[in-house]
């Protein structure tokens, strides 16, 4: 390609658009002046209509003439060949040129993804949003082949358009066997729907005239179609020429130069735009803005029928009525066409009111646009799964993928693939519907009856029948009932010679001319290139057409046409043979197929695909499969009660038998899954954007905040009190991501609660907001679509959210993802809470709970914490220690609430001022110590200010509007993931990638190791800045809770080394997650202990999400339980000093250095009676929580961070959830001494103002333990719910069995051996396998020893099961409990996971998958996992007695057993010296 020179670029512009004005300003006007254009009513100017160009493809096609003749210019000045001007000139840069700088198709940044199509198709493709949008360009397969290689048509040497019509495409009444003529006014529907290519026009849009005219008014953009001298139709009327204007030209993107194109000015997608149109201004005129509906006018009897369109010129109907208006110019083509459109005008309405009916709370625009949205996907579907199928073939919907899904999503869309509609496509191979179109359709009366025909083009552009009483039927009837043509290259002679007819004239104009003339005006390459193009062979020579082409046929086609690549490429592909079930030929189905496989693969909204944020759910997916052609006909004509199934192919009476609308033959679409929460409120977009706005505004405010603290230094000490609280409750990265999100949303919500006070929200049915509760408003608030308006992130650092979930893998995700194969992310880490009662924010959104029910603030927690929780120990007579101690690894394997933090590196917030919220952060929310406090002075006085105990706010985690909710860093299952951690960096960091071991710390001198340690811990206190890394970060947070974890570690690693010896050829990822597997579901057998459960089965539908009732108040039961030290015993159970002090060891594990601290701590543990369930609290935690030993008063409260943290949480009071639990409510204070004892009652009435204030956790506490149980019946309740979900919900438990909603999934499942042997396993075999000189220990070790009879319940969760609903607990025994050796516990007997090439059972092996009788009556099979046999039932002893040895049968007793009264009978089969049948 030859240097161009920028100035030389610009030149040859400016030229052009001097030659251009000249045209545009005085030749058009001129010639218009002269009254040189189209007539209305005549043949040529309906052919007008149809080709109609907007305005905005008008201004489209200027600037392309532009380009083109700049095109022309550099080809002349620098001889440009073919090549050259198809492939790089459109490569060069015309941003620097005038045609650049005014160019309205610029190249487009990517842009953001939407719920709803853009009506002009823009932004389907968000990378390149311009690609298949309407007034663009059409593609090309094949470059063009214009006669100067620019822009002039082919015309050389070849023949005319209507010479080869005559020839070639003559008429031929020959009806097709089986098609229906609906098939060609479907295809032709659809074909409108992707394409329509405008023609250009004169000065102010007027239709050229091209024929009769002088040489001065010949304009340049005529085409015309030169007729013969004796042409049978149009000789005898002397016309020489038929009308034919040039295609309206397109820009390409940038206004790059290049060979002529032409415009699309309709979307390339599957879109339903004929019945919407393709631009707003279109849309406009046909929405009637109420109730999402459709404009129409009623018909007879009231039918409903399109709006009419008052433009009469356009239109031969005359009277009172009207053409019809639709989304696409040609409505009016034929009553056929008409009646089409009428039907989806009614589908559009009939879903729009039913999903009006379902979701009264939608506004217009939601109902139109999800009409909208759900007509499209129907039309797509009823296009790919019955109209393709018959036209193409099914080896081509095979070769092409056109075949829709029958389940699930499809996954081929390809961002990189432009779905633009291709040139050759468009001008020819979409006209194939041409040759089907019958010249008449059948008539028949309202009854059905069959009563004449009437000819396709007495409706042109006339569709007077559709007004007629039971006239859109009868079309319809037609159109079912009677034959399309013949796949053949004949057209009916009413295309052919009248089309649009000019009643005067009797003539009218020729349709496969006009076809063939603008293939050429478009530059289509010749036939045989495409038949190339295909894979067909090349054709030098007529002869070789004859592969694909009737002979008779191609010698026609020798007589036209002088050589063979002349053959116009609508003409040849039409003159193929069909390929076998189809109705084209090789060369048409391959362009279609190519063409509607790119519709398919490019379309971001295509109905099958998963591609948030506009994907159908599965579903409504399901729902729409159920669509068909028939179904629409049935629900949208006026009194059709019957129809084919297959409506594009002849009723049969076998396999098409016609079939009643009522019946379910035709399936109906159900609208039930679009049905949506319903609110009581309108948004508008106004108001939404300005919320949002505001919220991002406060956000900036926080965020400043905690610059101007860091960079003030006012942030706390990491190993202050302060340090160590946040150090237990610290965020991940991910949960701050997830808690900058939520804060916005959090204000924003609250705008709209403010907006809701000032009246600007409005109730949908009463019209007044005072009629309606706050609480309803926020509680629907998460419907609002925010996808317009904000990002909300949804996959973060660390995670795992890779769809579609692997339903084969046995393994569980680190993060609970996938669990439920439904919703993938139930129970997941980094979710927020679910809640057993709306909450009871201040400000109905998010401030926490401040009020008493009188107006009067609520007590300080302090203050309820000294009063209710006091200091007084009472040793459980039957519960050790390690039952507090396995609670509390338990809360950290379910639940670990994150609070805020700075928002420079890790600064932690010192809420310590009383005042902290106003003056140092809005997430402070500090406790005030109460008058008169028995150990913190009311006033500090080093400062002289109040003394108040600091408390940060739980970080937020909801991603929507509405209430504020509080995130789960962990998942919420049962799947010890305080070993393994939550996410997948968390799972890194512990592993060792080796033999499938997690890290640990060896220490010297010591045989076991500890955990691995870590030396970045801010908050660790130990002297040298180590603490330990365990799955959950807070692992170190006292010594009992690290020893603990200790064992769970080397019990892990335990696992690997030991399946490791047995599968040597085990990888490390199977050796870790199958040890995991397995610790996981121990943990869970010893959290329920399944032989004394009953389980009710997985239940998919459920979710196994926290309950923040759970986690911030019920759960924390365990508090009471501590006591202020925890012993040490050594081997013997004496006890050894000192204790090891909690105070101390907070953070602070240096102690599990001391040579077997570990073991001394689990057997104090052990042998250590913890407190009894009660309203007291050791001071311990009260008030020397986290303290410095060195600073007086710095310890914290728990009891009163507790109760706080319930108010930050916005849980209600303890009286709702006395109700919740089937109790009584409460009416005054009086009311609670049934479950709670009177002194207690007395305090709570001195504390709280009304029983209705009562806090959930100190009422909770309050309670008198249910029999057999260490809490209460509210506690019991709330546990108990918790805990049936966590196992219901989960796919992966111990036991999957079958239930009414899934069966037991053989994926996941432990064999019936592995299980039996899991089962058999407890805390206590635990210990004794990972443990060093734990030599005895009790068999149940959360209970304290007794060598004296106990009812044994070996089960943590048996103190709630009076409240697990669907759990039957059954007693195990009445055995002892005394210490006993580790030998007499059972252990693991892990061979059963021995991957085996062979079993041996007895003297026989079996080979894996083999089955073989080990006795006569036992048959055994061999499987990886180890042998399992079954009793055989005998049918015949007799067969039995002959087949084996009677020692062989008498030594099986599964024999014996059904067999025994046959040998007695027989006394010849017993041997006299082996009496085995005990025979006297």
């Amino acid at each position: 390609m030859p240097h161009v020179p920028q100035e030389d670029m610009t030149a040859f512009v400016a030229r052009a658009q001097a030659s251009l004005a000249e045209r545009f300003n005085r030749l058009e006007p001129d010639i218009y002046r002269r009254g040189v254009k189209q007539v209305p009513g005549t043949p040529a100017w309906f052919m007008g209509v149809s080709r109609h160009g907007e305005p905005v493809s008008r201004n489209m096609s200027r600037v392309a003439l532009v380009a083109e003749e700049a095109t022309k210019y550099i080809v002349q000045a620098f001889h440009l060949s073919r090549d050259q001007v198809n492939f790089a000139l459109p490569a060069m840069d015309m941003r620097a040129t005038p045609l650049g700088e005014t160019c309205p198709l610029e190249v487009d940044f990517p842009c953001q993804p939407r719920k709803y199509r853009a009506y002009s198709g823009h932004c389907n493709n968000v990378q390149s949003p311009h690609w298949g949008t309407a007034n663009t360009r059409y593609l090309r397969f094949l470059p063009p082949r214009y006669e100067d290689g620019v822009g002039v048509p082919r015309s050389q040497g070849l023949p005319s358009p209507r010479e080869v019509s005559l020839a070639v495409h003559r008429d031929a009444d020959l009806p097709h066997a089986h098609l229906m003529a609906l098939t060609a006014v479907w295809g032709e529907f659809v074909a409108h729907d992707v394409a329509h290519t405008p023609q250009m026009s004169g000065f102010d849009g007027s239709r050229l005239k091209c024929c009769s005219v002088n040489f001065s008014d010949f304009h340049p953009e005529c085409f015309p179609i030169r007729l013969p001298e004796r042409d049978p139709v149009y000789g005898r009327a002397g016309d020489k020429c038929q009308e034919y204007a040039r295609s309206a030209s397109a820009p390409r993107t940038g206004c790059t130069l290049g060979p002529r194109e032409q415009l699309n000015q309709v979307t390339s997608f599957m879109d339903a735009s004929m019945v919407y149109g393709s631009s707003n201004e279109q849309v406009s005129q046909l929405r009637a803005f109420s109730g999402g509906q459709l404009t129409s006018q009623r018909g007879p009897s009231g039918t409903t029928l399109l709006p009419p369109d008052k433009n009469t010129f356009d239109c031969r109907l005359n009277g009172t009525q009207n053409c019809f208006q639709s989304g696409d110019w040609r409505v009016n083509e034929h009553s056929g066409l008409a009646a089409i459109h009428t039907l989806w005008l009614r589908e559009h309405n009939r879903l729009a009111g039913e999903l009006h009916r379902l979701n009264p709370h939608w506004g217009d625009e939601i109902l139109f646009q999800e009409a909208r949205r759900i007509v499209a996907a129907e039309i797509q579907h009823v296009t790919y799964s019955e109209f393709l199928p018959v036209v193409l073939g099914q080896m081509t919907m095979d070769r092409y993928g056109l075949q829709p899904q029958a389940s699930g999503f499809f996954t081929g869309y390809d961002i990189n693939l432009n779905a633009g509609m291709a040139n050759g496509v468009a001008a020819a191979a979409l006209w194939f519907v041409a040759s089907l179109m019958p010249k008449t359709l059948t008539v028949f009366d309202r009854s059905g009856k069959k009563v004449g025909e009437k000819s396709v083009s007495s409706s042109a552009y006339a569709p007077s029948q559709l007004y007629e009483r039971g006239g859109l039927d009868s079309v319809v009837q037609s159109l079912l009932h009677g034959p399309a043509q013949r796949e053949d290259e004949h057209i009916n002679e009413v295309m052919t010679n009248h089309m649009f007819q000019d009643s005067n004239k009797g003539a009218g104009l020729d349709l496969a001319a006009q076809v063939i003339q603008q293939g050429r005006d478009h530059g289509l390459p010749g036939y045989t290139h495409w038949r190339q193009f295909c894979g067909l062979s090349l054709a030098d020579k007529f002869q070789d057409l004859t592969d694909v082409i009737p002979l008779q046929v191609v010698s026609t086609l020798s007589k036209v046409y002088r050589n063979v690549s002349d053959i116009d490429l609508f003409t040849g592909g039409l003159a193929e043979t069909p390929t076998e079930g189809s109705v084209v030929g090789p060369t048409f189905g391959c362009l279609l197929g190519r063409q509607f496989h790119y519709l398919r693969l490019g379309d971001r909204y295509w109905y099958e695909n998963d591609l948030p944020p506009s994907s159908f759910t599965k579903a409504q997916l399901n729902e729409l499969r159920k669509v068909t052609l028939a179904r629409i006909i049935c629900d949208n004509s006026d009194n059709i009660n019957e129809v084919q199934p297959s409506v594009f192919l002849d009723k049969d009476p076998f396999l098409n038998a016609m079939s009643r609308c009522s019946d379910n033959v035709i399936q109906r679409m159900g609208l039930t899954p679009w049905s949506t929460t319903i609110p009581h409120f309108s948004v508008s977009s106004s108001l939404l954007a300005d919320a949002m706005a505001r919220a991002k505004k406060d956000v900036g405010r926080v965020l400043q905040t905690e610059i101007d603290l860091w960079e003030q230094k006012r942030v706390a000490d990491p190993l202050s009190p302060v340090g160590t609280a946040f150090g237990f409750n610290r965020p991940k990265r991910q949960a701050q991501e997830i808690a900058n999100t939520s804060l916005l949303l959090q204000f924003a919500s609250a705008r709209f609660v403010s907006s809701y006070l000032q009246s600007q929200l409005q109730d949908l049915e009463s019209a007044r907001s005072s009629r309606v509760s706050l609480r309803e408003l926020v509680a629907v608030l998460p419907n609002i679509d925010l996808s317009d308006t904000v990002e909300i992130p949804r996959v973060f650092r660390c995670d795992e959210q890779t769809l579609p979930c692997d339903h084969t893998s046995r393994y569980r995700t680190i993060t609970g993802w996938c669990n439920n194969l439904r919703s993938p992310e139930l129970g997941k880490s980094l979710r927020a809470f679910v809640r057993l009662l709306p909450p009871a924010y201040h400000d109905g959104v998010g401030s926490p709970r401040a009020m008493s029910v009188t107006g009067r603030p609520l007590p300080s927690p302090r203050l309820i914490s000294v009063s209710v929780h006091p200091d007084t120990s009472k040793p459980h007579v039957r519960y050790s220690l390690m039952f507090m101690q396995f609670a509390q690894i338990l809360d950290h394997d379910l639940t670990h609430t994150p609070v805020n933090k700075g928002f420079v590196g890790e600064s932690i917030l010192d809420c310590q001022p009383c005042d902290a919220m106003e003056t140092v952060h809005p997430e402070c929310f500090p406790i005030p110590v109460p008058e008169g406090d028995p150990y913190f002075p009311r006033v500090n006085i080093s400062t002289g200010r109040p003394t108040c105990i600091p408390v940060t706010r739980s970080m937020p985690g909801q991603l929507t509007l509405g209430y504020r909710e509080q995130l789960n860093q962990v998942t919420a299952y049962v799947d010890a993931s305080f070993v393994y951690g939550s996410d997948v960096c968390e799972m890194g960091a512990l592993r060792t990638s080796s033999g499938g071991q997690m890290n640990v710390t060896q220490v010297s001198g010591r045989g076991r190791p500890l955990l691995p340690e870590i030396r970045t811990h801010p908050e660790c206190k130990s002297r040298s800045k180590v603490c330990f890394r365990g799955g959950d970060a807070r692992a170190s947070e006292q010594p009992g809770l690290t020893a603990l974890h200790t064992l769970y570690l080397r019990e892990h690693n335990r696992l690997a080394t030991a399946l490791a010896a047995m599968n040597p050829h085990w990888s490390d990822e199977k050796l870790y997650q199958t040890a995991r597997r397995i610790l996981s579901s121990v943990n869970q057998h010893v959290t329920y202990n399944e032989t004394n459960i009953v389980h009710a089965g997985y239940d998919a539908d459920c979710d196994a999400t926290l309950v923040n009732e759970f986690a911030a108040a019920a759960f924390r039961f365990g508090h009471s339980l501590l006591r202020p030290g925890l012993a040490r015993m050594g081997p013997d159970y004496t006890e050894k000093q000192p204790q090891v002090r909690l105070r101390d060891t907070f953070f602070n594990p240096e102690v599990l250095y001391q040579g077997n601290m570990v073991e001394e701590l689990i057997r104090g543990l052990a042998a250590t009676p913890m407190e009894t369930l009660d309203e007291f609290i050791t001071t311990e935690v009260t008030n020397h929580l986290f303290e410095n030993t060195r600073t007086p008063y710095s310890g914290m409260d728990l009891a009163a961070i507790n109760i706080q943290r319930g108010r930050d949480h916005g849980i209600p009071g303890y009286n709702q959830y006395r109700v919740f639990c089937n109790m009584s409510q409460a009416k005054d204070f009086d009311d609670l001494k049934k479950e709670i004892p009177s002194p207690v009652v007395e305090r709570l009435r001195r504390l709280y103002l009304h029983v209705d204030d009562i806090d959930l956790f100190p009422g909770g506490l309050s309670e008198t333990p249910l029999m057999g149980g260490v809490v209460g019946p509210t506690f019991a309740c709330i546990i108990g719910h918790q805990f049936r979900l966590l196992r219901r919900c989960d796919r992966f438990w111990l036991v999957s069995v079958g239930s009414k909603y899934e069966s037991g999934d053989p994926l996941v499942r432990f064999t019936e051996a592995q299980l039996a042997d899991i089962r058999r396993i407890t805390l206590s075999r635990l210990v004794c396998d990972n443990a060093e000189q734990i030599n005895t220990i009790q068999r149940s070790l959360l209970d304290l020893t007794d060598p004296f009879l106990i009812q044994q319940l070996d089960v943590f969760i048996s103190v709630f099961y009076q409240f697990v609903p669907g759990i039957e607990l059954v007693l195990c025994c009445i055995s002892s409990n005394p210490r006993v050796p580790c030998s007499s516990i059972p252990s693991l007997d892990l061979d059963l996971w021995k991957e085996r090439l062979s079993c041996t059972v007895g003297h026989t092996l079996i080979d894996v998958g083999s089955a073989e009788r080990i006795s006569p009556c036992v048959m055994c099979t061999c499987t990886t996992e180890g042998p399992i046999c079954q009793s055989l039932k005998i049918g015949n002893c007799f067969t039995l007695a002959r087949s084996f040895s009677h020692a062989a049968v008498l030594g099986d007793h599964v024999c014996k057993v059904q067999c025994a009264f046959v040998f007695r009978a027989l006394p010849r089969v017993i041997d006299e010296n082996d009496n085995q049948l005990g025979f006297s």
